[in-house]
């Protein structure tokens, strides 16, 4: 929200890499406890990158064969990595590096592919979440965000979804005094 702001560019230009690492240590995660190879693992981790964000167990096409149990203990582990590579290395940059470059290849080789990343979605008003940049499965290209993925969630992921969105929107208004300085 800040970006669309300060910069007068296209909003679908305007994106941030959301909960690409979370979602791909979630896809790490599940096919090791499942013992298959990472792309066959399919699935999301939505909503702002941090605390509360969420495992969205129904886009996860592995997630029958997960116990409960598991599913626990792996959003969990999703949850605090980042914070154990802060606690072991102090940062996190090496992760971000990454998937600035996974963005910036999709969008410079207009790729197409689908990655969830941080953009405003209009198609998520009937979740609660409009106006809010949050990490969402969305076609990177050439021009940016292409298009978002429909989310057919549970009630319990979309009340997630917007909690999460409520956070942001907390988070912007409490930090946009900075911008009148």
């Amino acid at each position: 929200k800040l970006a669309q702001d300060l910069f007068p560019r296209p909003a679908q230009q305007i994106l941030g890499p959301g909960t690409l690492l979370d979602s791909a240590r979630l896809r790490w995660r599940i096919a090791e406890r499942l013992q298959i190879n990472t792309t066959n693992v399919h699935g999301y981790v939505l909503g702002e990158h941090g605390d509360s964000e969420f495992v969205a167990w129904s886009t996860v096409t592995a997630a029958d064969s997960v116990s409960a149990k598991d599913r626990n203990e792996i959003e969990t582990s999703v949850k605090n990595e980042a914070y154990e590579i802060i606690q072991g290395k102090g940062a996190t940059y090496f992760g971000i590096g990454g998937a600035t470059i996974k963005l910036l290849s999709a969008i410079i080789n207009d790729t197409k592919e689908v990655m969830p990343v941080s953009t405003q979605c209009a198609e998520l008003k009937e979740y609660g979440v409009d106006q809010t940049p949050i990490g969402v499965p969305a076609v990177i290209g050439k021009l940016g965000v292409e298009r978002t993925l429909p989310l057919t969630l549970s009630n319990e992921e979309k009340e997630q979804l917007a909690a999460s969105a409520e956070k942001i929107k907390q988070l912007y208004q409490d930090n946009a005094s900075c911008l009148n300085q």
